[in-house]
């Protein structure tokens, strides 16, 4: 979603964030209005007239900028993930850095990924 947005790979030197939630997370309360307010565009997966939107659809905001970007995802009807990319690392607070992985991490055998947040 992010090269989607950007048109090119998150930096190494750049940080990503991911938290999922199953639909009983959502279930008594429902998805917190917050994300829609922070992620105000729709995205889903097209290629001429096939849409993915009944199996894969997101929300999300982007700051190109600052290198800035924010996701709510639903996949199929029980999976969500948060995601946010950060492109400066001057950005992550010392208090955040447990939280944010670098690019190289993601296929390695990482901590981060072990729990739900």
């Amino acid at each position: 979603m992010y090269f989607e947005r950007f048109k090119k790979p998150v930096p190494n030197v750049g940080f990503v964030s991911a938290h999922w939630r199953s639909k009983e997370d959502f279930a008594k309360h429902g998805i917190p209005t917050i994300f829609f307010e922070l992620f105000p565009d729709y995205g889903t997966l097209t290629q001429g007239k096939w849409n993915a939107a009944e199996t894969f659809e997101y929300r999300y905001a982007a700051n190109e900028q600052e290198g800035l970007f924010g996701c709510l995802a639903r996949f199929r009807t029980g999976l969500f993930v948060t995601g946010f990319v950060i492109m400066d690392e001057s950005k992550v607070s010392e208090a955040l850095d447990q939280e944010w992985i670098r690019p190289i991490q993601l296929l390695e055998d990482n901590p981060h990924f072990y729990e739900k947040r």
